[in-house]
Protein backbone atom coordinates (compact mmCIF):
# COMPACT_ATOMS: atom_id res chain seq x y z
CA UNK A 1 0.00 0.00 0.00
CA UNK A 2 1.34 3.15 -1.06
CA UNK A 3 0.99 6.84 1.02
CA UNK A 4 -1.68 7.87 -1.56
CA UNK A 5 -3.76 4.50 -0.91
CA UNK A 6 -3.84 5.27 2.89
CA UNK A 7 -7.01 7.34 3.72
CA UNK A 8 -7.41 7.38 7.36
CA UNK A 9 -10.40 7.06 9.65
CA UNK A 10 -11.60 9.97 10.73
CA UNK A 11 -12.71 8.25 14.20
CA UNK A 12 -8.33 7.57 14.13
CA UNK A 13 -6.60 10.58 16.36
CA UNK A 14 -3.12 11.99 15.14
CA UNK A 15 -0.95 9.98 16.69
CA UNK A 16 -3.27 6.89 18.02
CA UNK A 17 -1.52 3.45 17.42
CA UNK A 18 -4.58 2.45 16.56
CA UNK A 19 -4.70 3.86 12.85
CA UNK A 20 -7.24 2.61 10.87
CA UNK A 21 -8.50 3.29 7.19
CA UNK A 22 -11.90 4.89 6.14
CA UNK A 23 -14.22 2.34 4.13
CA UNK A 24 -13.65 2.93 0.74
CA UNK A 25 -16.11 5.88 -0.97
CA UNK A 26 -17.23 6.74 2.95
CA UNK A 27 -18.95 10.37 2.45
CA UNK A 28 -18.79 10.42 6.59
CA UNK A 29 -14.88 9.67 6.75
CA UNK A 30 -15.43 6.31 9.00
CA UNK A 31 -14.88 2.77 8.72
CA UNK A 32 -18.05 0.60 9.85
CA UNK A 33 -16.64 0.05 13.46
CA UNK A 34 -16.31 3.57 14.12
CA UNK A 35 -20.16 4.28 12.17
CA UNK A 36 -21.81 1.50 14.25
CA UNK A 37 -20.22 3.16 17.61
CA UNK A 38 -21.44 6.93 16.70
CA UNK A 39 -25.11 5.65 15.31
CA UNK A 40 -25.16 3.79 19.16
CA UNK A 41 -23.97 7.01 20.66
CA UNK A 42 -26.67 8.96 18.88
CA UNK A 43 -29.51 6.66 19.87
CA UNK A 44 -28.37 7.11 23.47
CA UNK A 45 -28.49 10.65 23.26
CA UNK A 46 -30.50 12.94 25.12
CA UNK A 47 -33.26 14.45 22.82
CA UNK A 48 -33.92 17.52 24.59
CA UNK A 49 -31.40 20.11 25.96
CA UNK A 50 -31.38 22.61 28.46
CA UNK A 51 -29.91 26.34 27.78
CA UNK A 52 -30.15 29.97 28.55
CA UNK A 53 -31.74 32.66 26.13
CA UNK A 54 -33.13 35.91 26.19
CA UNK A 55 -36.87 36.70 26.23
CA UNK A 56 -37.37 40.27 23.97
CA UNK A 57 -40.24 42.37 24.79
CA UNK A 58 -42.40 40.89 22.39
CA UNK A 59 -41.89 37.34 23.74
CA UNK A 60 -39.38 35.93 21.13
CA UNK A 61 -36.43 33.79 22.50
CA UNK A 62 -32.99 34.44 21.00
CA UNK A 63 -29.30 34.05 21.86
CA UNK A 64 -29.65 30.46 23.43
CA UNK A 65 -26.31 29.77 25.15
CA UNK A 66 -25.00 27.09 28.40
CA UNK A 67 -24.52 30.16 30.41
CA UNK A 68 -26.00 33.16 31.44
CA UNK A 69 -22.97 35.52 30.79
CA UNK A 70 -22.91 34.11 26.85
CA UNK A 71 -26.73 35.70 26.98
CA UNK A 72 -25.72 38.91 28.63
CA UNK A 73 -22.70 39.30 26.25
CA UNK A 74 -25.49 39.87 23.66
CA UNK A 75 -27.13 42.58 24.83
CA UNK A 76 -29.35 40.35 26.90
CA UNK A 77 -30.31 42.32 30.76
CA UNK A 78 -30.16 39.60 33.41
CA UNK A 79 -34.16 40.15 34.40
CA UNK A 80 -34.92 39.24 30.41
CA UNK A 81 -32.73 35.09 30.60
CA UNK A 82 -34.92 32.61 31.04
CA UNK A 83 -33.92 29.23 31.84
CA UNK A 84 -35.37 26.68 28.90
CA UNK A 85 -35.64 22.84 27.76
CA UNK A 86 -35.90 22.42 23.56
CA UNK A 87 -37.00 19.57 22.59
CA UNK A 88 -37.94 18.18 19.08
CA UNK A 89 -41.22 19.40 17.83
CA UNK A 90 -42.91 18.71 13.77
CA UNK A 91 -44.46 22.25 14.83
CA UNK A 92 -41.94 23.82 16.96
CA UNK A 93 -40.82 27.61 15.99
CA UNK A 94 -37.63 27.60 16.20
CA UNK A 95 -34.69 25.95 14.27
CA UNK A 96 -30.87 24.40 15.27
CA UNK A 97 -28.27 22.46 14.86
CA UNK A 98 -27.65 19.03 16.34
CA UNK A 99 -23.68 17.89 16.78
CA UNK A 100 -24.09 14.11 15.81
CA UNK A 101 -21.27 11.71 17.67
CA UNK A 102 -19.30 12.28 14.27
CA UNK A 103 -15.58 11.87 15.82
CA UNK A 104 -14.71 15.41 14.49
CA UNK A 105 -17.23 17.05 16.63
CA UNK A 106 -14.89 16.53 19.42
CA UNK A 107 -16.90 19.53 22.10
CA UNK A 108 -20.47 19.69 20.80
CA UNK A 109 -21.44 16.07 20.37
CA UNK A 110 -24.93 15.31 20.92
CA UNK A 111 -25.75 19.03 21.11
CA UNK A 112 -27.31 21.59 19.69
CA UNK A 113 -26.36 25.32 18.49
CA UNK A 114 -27.27 28.03 15.98
CA UNK A 115 -30.59 28.05 17.55
CA UNK A 116 -32.76 30.85 15.07
CA UNK A 117 -36.31 31.84 14.67
CA UNK A 118 -35.78 30.91 10.85
CA UNK A 119 -34.46 27.70 8.86
CA UNK A 120 -32.45 29.85 6.72
CA UNK A 121 -30.80 31.40 9.80
CA UNK A 122 -29.16 27.61 10.71
CA UNK A 123 -28.45 27.19 7.01
CA UNK A 124 -26.24 30.45 6.03
CA UNK A 125 -23.77 29.03 9.42
CA UNK A 126 -22.30 26.46 7.08
CA UNK A 127 -20.92 28.48 4.00
CA UNK A 128 -21.96 25.09 1.63
CA UNK A 129 -25.05 24.34 3.41
CA UNK A 130 -26.05 22.09 5.92
CA UNK A 131 -26.54 19.08 3.42
CA UNK A 132 -23.27 18.57 2.67
CA UNK A 133 -22.60 18.25 6.73
CA UNK A 134 -24.99 16.09 6.90
CA UNK A 135 -23.74 13.86 4.36
CA UNK A 136 -20.83 13.91 6.36
CA UNK A 137 -22.87 12.81 9.27
CA UNK A 138 -21.76 15.49 11.26
CA UNK A 139 -25.35 16.36 12.21
CA UNK A 140 -28.62 17.61 11.38
CA UNK A 141 -31.36 20.40 11.40
CA UNK A 142 -33.64 20.06 13.88
CA UNK A 143 -37.00 21.82 14.47
CA UNK A 144 -37.21 22.67 18.26
CA UNK A 145 -39.72 23.81 20.59
CA UNK A 146 -38.69 26.14 23.19
CA UNK A 147 -40.34 25.25 27.37
CA UNK A 148 -39.47 28.40 29.78
CA UNK A 149 -38.52 26.71 33.02
CA UNK A 150 -37.78 29.97 34.64
CA UNK A 151 -35.49 32.97 35.12
CA UNK A 152 -31.96 32.41 35.01
CA UNK A 153 -29.81 33.96 37.83
CA UNK A 154 -26.54 35.73 37.38
CA UNK A 155 -23.61 33.99 36.34
CA UNK A 156 -25.53 30.79 36.22
CA UNK A 157 -24.28 28.02 33.75
CA UNK A 158 -25.52 24.82 32.66
CA UNK A 159 -22.77 22.36 33.78
CA UNK A 160 -21.06 24.84 36.25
Amino acid sequence: MTSSDWNPCDGTTIGSSDRHQRDPDAEDGLCAACRATMAAADAAAPRSWVLFCERTKDGKLEHFYPAVRVVEMCGGKLEDIVRVRLEPAEDGDLWGWRYSHHPVNTTYRGQVSMIYSREMLVEMCFPYGTAAEKKRGRGEIVRLKAEILGPAKKNEAIGG
